[in-house]
């Protein structure tokens, strides 16, 4: 074996370096070095997606105790979510979503949440007015009458086209 081939088998293969300090007394001989191969595999692409959302909310959760949860407990809780999607279908992305949400549950916090693709696309579009849902009017609650009136009706929305008009 080549050193090119012996260099490509330890870049492309995982592997554990353990040096003895034992073995080396004299600072003239070289230390022995032990190569085993590892046991860790990369992260699949629902694996991936569990530890950044966990980033994400360690990154931006407020209260460094995590909820009185601690460090080390919030960390415990990442460890058991990545691992417990590990087998999952790779087309199963419900069940990815369900595992982060259940993930975040666990620092108690109704603000801090998971919103899956398409509830975050409908939630940006809504805030951007982008979104066609509603009826394309303005209420106002007129404090004379007491009584809710149309400020604003949108030409192209639905409430125009069946004929409600402001005032």
């Amino acid at each position: 074996m080549t050193a090119l081939t012996l260099l490509s088998a330890l870049i492309l293969t995982p592997l554990e370096l353990t040096i003895d300090p034992s073995s080396t007394p004299n600072v003239n001989v070289l230390p022995t070095i032990q190569l085993q191969t590892s046991t860790a595999h990369a992260l699949t692409e629902q694996q991936l997606l569990v530890a950044q959302a966990w980033k994400e909310a360690t990154n931006q959760f407020v209260d460094p105790t995590f909820n009185n949860l601690g460090e080390d407990q919030w960390k415990q809780i990442r460890l058991k979510s990545v691992v417990s999607i590990a087998e999952n279908d790779p087309d199963d992305k419900q069940e990815v979503y369900a595992t982060i949400t259940k993930m975040l549950k666990n620092l108690g916090d109704p603000y801090t949440r998971y919103l899956t693709p398409d509830q975050y696309a409908s939630l940006t579009a809504y805030a951007t007015g982008k979104s066609t849902a509603g009826l394309g009017i303005q209420l106002l609650l007129d404090p004379g009458s007491g009584s809710v009136v149309v400020m604003t009706a949108n030409p192209e929305a639905p409430a125009r086209k069946a004929g409600v008009l402001p005032g």
